[in-house]
């Protein structure tokens, strides 16, 4: 979709539906209306209540690409006027995030959107709320270099994202109808599937084979995990984190009873943690991997490699 308009349009319609978490509310069953940047700018800022017909002046607009009308953003220069009481609303780390990085309409946009995918994917994986997280990923993917505009509405900090988890890319090549179609084995090499997109997950080590896994609610894959820059790796295991460039590997193989594998390749230095790492959970970490996987356990092994030959 476009961004907001620089230019402001009124509106009139009933309220449908409010999230006090997202500030945002619905009209007429169709229109979302974004108050997170009002709020962010004046405490006074409300929402209204369920059930009250309200007016709208000088919102900003997005039009999509049907040419319709498709949310309205309110800034400090935007009014509602209704006869009824307000929605309960306080401060929150999400008008916190706003007010820290000036973003504009585009970005809370694109928050409040991308917030699903952790309350449906990796709320269960974290202590934090939704809220907390999404605001550590805006921490992450927020741009120093982002022109600022005189009206803060008109910013775009956050550069148009998407968030990704590891069930998105889960084994992306394989034919559902293998048996019939695919060859005997192939092997596929896959890039992001768009420039924006950002994988976010949880990283666990798997005690039994010594392995690293990236998690979300509904899967888990295999991290080969390359470090350029030497940094510790206890801090990213036990974590949710983003990881903003990656490659997915896969082998996929005709045979009905022959498991089709796949992993994942990225970078440290493009792995990001969502959550603060204290000394005490290093060491904890390091306890469950010395201590806790006994000696008895199959399939534990003490691995040596010497490279002889290197290939170009």
């Amino acid at each position: 979709c476009e961004h907001a308009k620089t230019n402001n349009m009124n509106y009139e319609g009933k309220v449908t539906a409010v999230n006090t978490t997202t500030w945002t509310f619905q009209l007429d069953h169709k229109l979302i209306i974004y108050m997170g940047l009002a709020a962010s700018q004046s405490r006074e800022v409300l929402l209204p209540e369920i059930g009250e017909r309200i007016k709208i002046y000088n919102a900003h607009y997005v039009i999509n690409k049907a040419l319709s009308l498709e949310a309205l953003f309110l800034c400090k220069r935007s009014r509602i006027t209704s006869n009824y009481g307000h929605t309960f609303t306080s401060e929150s780390e999400l008008l916190a995030s706003i007010r820290r990085h000036k973003l504009g309409c585009a970005d809370v946009k694109a928050v409040v959107e991308n917030l699903e995918i952790i309350t449906s994917r990796l709320s269960d994986f974290t202590s934090n709320s939704p809220e907390q997280v999404m605001c550590n990923v805006v921490d992450v993917i927020a741009s120093d270099k982002a022109v600022k505009n005189r009206h803060t509405c008109l910013n775009t900090i956050l550069a148009p994202f998407a968030l990704k988890t590891i069930s998105d890319y889960r084994f992306i090549d394989a034919d559902p109808d293998k048996p019939k179609k695919s060859p005997p084995w192939s092997f596929g090499a896959h890039s992001k599937r768009k420039e924006y997109d950002k994988l976010v997950g949880y990283l666990k080590i798997n005690k039994r084979y010594g392995i690293i896994l990236l998690h979300d609610a509904q899967h888990c894959v295999p991290c080969v995990i390359t470090n350029r820059n030497h940094v510790d790796l206890y801090d990213l295991t036990n974590r949710l984190v983003v990881i903003v460039e990656f490659r997915v590997f896969t082998e996929t193989f005709r045979e009905a009873d022959v498991h089709n594998v796949e992993y994942i390749l990225f970078d440290v230095a493009d792995t990001f943690v969502l959550e603060k790492v204290s000394a005490n959970d290093v060491e904890t970490v390091r306890d469950i991997l010395l201590k806790e996987v006994r000696e008895d356990i199959p399939y534990v092994y003490s691995f040596k490699f010497k490279l002889h030959r290197k290939g170009t």
